[in-house]
């Protein structure tokens, strides 16, 4: 019989492996890749590169560096792979003297691509941005930025040591320069200076001219500038493509240099408007647009210089088809709806892409003519075996101007899981099909049936369930039809909740009238269709309309902050680096032509619509309890904006808590912070949402648990090794509390360890194996019959406080655990299996394993980057 499946964690979600970055080599035989997967014991993202043969359908990893790689690329001869690394090199003796920033400045690396060591081919001081190499594989072209005189750069130096370093706005900025290195030589030539704002480029066919983008300043907040330019190298000169304006993004070659496709919006004007495919020819003229009619945002785009044939990614409502441009329009490739993250393309149609679906991780596939993926990596290969993962699907409803919303709903583990096939790489539920479409979302009776049918299709539960509205960002954002959010949605069905996250109207992938619908109106018609859609769910009977919550990121977090000041409905908000006051946003952001853009005017010159529309002006409504959660970095929306929030809350005694995180910026991105995010949200909602309807709360690792004049808090819990303990013998779990009383007591306690006990599934205990201690120098175990501590208060406090560690043997594939201290009320742990540890000795034909431990550079997972140098300012 096989084992039960495991209940999805936020740990097993983070522990996903995730590639990206493919690149097909020349002859189409193989497709070198990276994986991003988490650092739990430094909290980082590491990212890594693999090589896929696309014949075996294998893969295996070939760097093995501390530091990461990224972004590798094939040379054209097919006989290196060229990556991005801040490794240090270990054929070249170490700086005398080399600070932190320059430490994590990237170079260029080669590695042969059938075996060796890879080398450094740049050593430049500011670091290298992006490279190309050239069709003759001899030299690759790179862009940095330009480095300071070397008289200029000692005197900064000298000052930063003596902290005389005040900083001055806009000082000091670099220009963005092309270089030239040869593989041979190894010595960079100077071929442009350019101006700050260089951030893309492609280099021509015959490798004469480069197409770049700038914005001039090099400031975020330009990101509407961005002009096309062409450079003759030879010549060193360059002339502005076109005179169309708004940002104009991915400048690519057509295979016979005749023509450049590139990414802008629809409307220049607003960034925010839909993104579009245009063309022109390289002599400049006119740009066509390739999406006229279409109701697509495009994600990426690539010319394959192999098949010259043009492709994208693009957001279609919940889906994410790959398409190709052929007889004067776009179509689908990809023969399911499967969302295509990144991809590549090679000869006679043969594309590499990432894939993930609702029931599946992402995972490198071979895309052939029939459409039909099939598997190039077995990253994450058991994740759907392993795990019960709930049931999710689209639906839709009316919003209260009669338009169509769309929303995906995810339903509680209790309500059954997903039906479909382990490891199926489709799902119709509520999919629409991936044909080009001409607009906004269709209205009036047809959809109003779609509904009813809808409604008579859901199975009512016995007990309405806690609901749980999570925003996106943006508003141009949106909620995907996948496996994985920021939001970590398949968490919180496991934990018994109904998840909806709604794509309000402003929401990408449903056409420009639907994206630009919300100008001068945030607040109101993306207000009413989240609320459309919770009065949907509610009049289904699936909701328990006391126990609905809300949370959202960035922009979420402004509707989070909007919707509690309108209505009371909501028994508990989730607000994390939200705007709580559009007049302090724009004055902070560095990202500030948000809001003119989306209000129409700056606050100056319209006073009455930042008023209306910021949550601060409906404060005195607020009185739902809220979290708030924010990045102490975040320059997007600087945390001011929750900072003001707090203070005005608790001046009116509104219950509020505000949770702040070092070295986070605009979203959490270390592992250990989203973990301990995710808790406190999950305890929150538990709080407020679960607490009048469940027997008892659900408490978890972090929370801080009061009984009868006594404190526990839960640590953590991990796998642990000992000295003289070896693996066949079973897993080990270490798990750490603290017990304190609240206030001094007269008497010492006897605290026995097997007052502490593990235990599964609600019924199993586990065996207890001992309490473990550093002797010598090493981690030992100690074991044995009635172990005990005698805790005695503290002479200074007269309090009892006391950590204890404790040892479990626990089965190798991990599950659902309880703690029970003494009387306390239980701890819930769960502990996915175990993870595999790296092979020791590299295969053959790949680069040896650095012991080096310097920080590198965080590569994180997201859903599907833009590969823009600023794009449009999305809230999330």
């Amino acid at each position: 019989m096989p084992d039960r499946k495991q209940k999805i964690t936020p740990r097993a979600l983070l522990e996903l492996k995730i590639p990206h970055s493919p690149h097909v080599s020349p002859d189409g035989a193989r497709v070198v890749f990276a994986v991003s997967e988490a650092d739990f014991e430094e909290s980082r993202w590491v990212s890594r590169l693999w090589l896929a043969d696309v014949a075996e359908g294998k893969s295996r990893r070939i760097t093995h560096s501390y530091e990461g790689e990224r972004f590798p690329r094939w040379s054209p001869d097919g006989k290196s792979i060229a990556f991005l690394s801040s490794r240090p090199d270990m054929t070249e003796p170490p700086p005398e003297q080399e600070d932190e920033e320059e430490m994590h400045r990237e170079q260029i690396w080669i590695i042969p691509a059938d075996s060796g060591e890879a080398v450094r081919l740049t050593n430049v001081r500011e670091g290298v941005r992006s490279f190309q190499w050239h069709p003759e594989s001899k030299t690759i072209v790179f862009l940095m930025p330009e480095a300071r005189p070397q008289p200029f750069q000692h005197v900064r130096d000298d000052s930063r040591k003596r902290k005389l370093d005040p900083v001055v706005e806009l000082e000091d900025r670099h220009r963005v320069q092309f270089w030239e290195v040869g593989l041979e030589e190894r010595k960079p030539e100077l071929l442009y200076t350019g101006d700050f704002g260089i951030a893309e480029f492609d280099l021509s066919p015959d490798g004469n001219r480069i197409v770049f983008n700038t914005n001039y300043s090099g400031e975020p907040n330009d990101y509407h500038r961005f002009d096309l330019f062409i450079l003759d190298i030879e010549a060193g000169e360059s002339i502005k493509l076109l005179e169309q304006p708004g940002g104009k993004f991915q400048p690519q070659w057509s295979p016979d240099g005749d023509s450049i496709a590139f990414v802008a919006n629809l409307d220049p004007s607003l960034s925010y408007s839909q993104e579009c495919v245009w063309q022109i020819a390289a002599s400049g003229g006119e740009a066509k647009n390739l999406f006229a009619g279409l109701g697509y945002d495009a994600i990426h785009m690539l010319w394959s210089h192999h098949a010259k044939q043009l492709y994208a990614n693009a957001a279609d409502r919940m889906n994410t088809p790959l398409l190709t441009f052929d007889n004067g329009g776009f179509k689908s490739l990809i023969d399911s709806s499967d969302a295509c993250l990144e991809f590549d393309a090679a000869t006679d149609g043969f594309i590499a892409a990432v894939l993930e679906s609702s029931i599946a991780a992402p995972e490198l596939f071979a895309i052939e003519s029939d459409g039909k993926p099939r598997p190039l990596s077995e990253l994450n290969i058991g994740f759907t075996e392993r795990y019960d993962l709930p049931k999710q699907e689209v639906i839709r409803w009316i919003s209260s101007d009669g338009m169509e919303i769309e929303g995906l709903l995810v339903y509680p583990q209790e309500a059954g899981g997903a039906t479909q096939e382990a490891g199926s790489r489709s799902q119709e539920a509520g999919s629409e099909t991936q044909e080009a479409r001409t607009g906004p979302p269709d209205q009036g009776t047809e959809t109003e049936s779609l509904i009813e049918i809808e409604k008579k299709r859901v199975s009512n539960p016995t007990t309405p369930y806690p609901l749980v509205i999570q925003v996106h960002g943006g508003p141009k954002g949106r909620a995907t039809n996948s496996l994985r959010s920021y939001y970590m949605h398949p968490v919180w069905a496991a934990e018994g909740y109904l998840v909806l996250q709604p794509n309000f109207r402003g929401s990408e992938g449903y056409g420009n009238e639907f994206a630009i619908s919300n100008r001068r109106d945030l607040g109101g018609g993306d207000y009413r269709d989240i609320i459309a859609g919770v009065d949907y769910l509610v009049e289904s009977d699936q909701v328990d309309p006391a126990r609905i919550g809300i949370m959202g990121g960035s922009y979420g977090g402004y509707m989070v902050n909007w919707a509690i000041g309108q209505t009371d409905r909501f028994a508990a908000g989730i607000s994390q680096f939200g705007i709580f006051s559009l007049v302090t946003d724009y004055s902070n952001s560095e990202l500030s032509r948000w809001d003119p853009e989306y209000m129409g005017a700056f606050y100056w010159e319209d006073p009455e619509i930042y008023r209306q529309c910021s949550p601060a002006t409906y404060l005195e409504n607020i009185k739902t309890p809220v979290l708030i959660m924010h990045g102490q970095g975040d320059g997007n929306t600087f945390i001011s904006n929750s900072k003001e929030m707090y203070r005005a809350l608790r001046e009116r005694d509104v219950t509020v808590e505000f949770v702040h995180y070092p070295r986070e910026g605009h979203g959490l991105r270390e592992p250990n912070h989203r973990m301990d995010e995710i808790r406190r949200c999950l305890a929150w909602f538990d709080k407020y949402l679960k607490g009048a309807g469940a027997a008892q709360p659900v408490y978890r690792i972090g929370d801080k648990i009061e009984h009868e004049g006594y404190e526990l808090q839960v640590l953590r819990a991990e796998d642990a090794e000992y000295a003289g303990w070896h693996e066949e013998w079973g897993r080990l779990l270490e798990v750490s509390f603290s017990l304190a009383s609240k206030d001094p007591v007269d008497e010492a306690w006897r605290f026995e360890l097997d007052e502490a006990v593990l235990v599964q599934d609600g019924r199993d205990a586990c065996p207890l194996k001992g309490v473990p201690v550093d002797i010598g120098g090493g981690r030992n175990l100690v074991a044995g019959e009635k172990l005990g501590l005698d805790l005695h208060p503290d002479k200074d406090t007269g309090r009892l406080s006391v950590g204890i560690a404790v040892t479990y043997q626990i089965p190798e594939r991990g599950g659902d655990f309880e703690l029970r201290v003494s009387d306390f009320p239980p701890v819930a742990i769960a502990i996915g299996p175990k993870p595999e540890k790296p092979p020791h000795e590299p295969e053959a034909g790949v680069e040896a394993e650095s012991t080096l431990e310097p920080e590198g550079p965080v590569q994180v997972p997201q859903r599907s980057v833009r590969l823009k140098p600023a794009a449009n300012r999305v809230r999330g």
